[in-house]
């Protein structure tokens, strides 16, 4: 094989591995911000619920949860 060659397919295999990393570290980063926001919801919810005596109706409130690849 052409030195080039060779060159150009461990570049290649570089730049994927340096993609995966990058789409492991955004779907960790967008877990993290799901389970913020469901505490903070949580926290709302218990915030009124102490101030108003009253459940806070936010619709169905549930921990999100990550299945096939989408969030949910």
């Amino acid at each position: 094989m052409p030195l080039k060659l060779v060159f150009f397919e461990a570049r290649i295999a570089f730049l994927q591995g340096e993609r995966k990393g990058q789409e492991n570290l955004k779907n960790d980063l967008v877990r993290r911000i799901k389970m913020l926001e469901y505490a903070l919801k949580q926290e709302r919810a218990k915030y009124h619920k102490l101030k108003y005596g009253t459940e806070l109706n936010q619709g169905e409130v549930k921990m999100p949860s990550f299945e096939s690849g989408k969030w949910t």
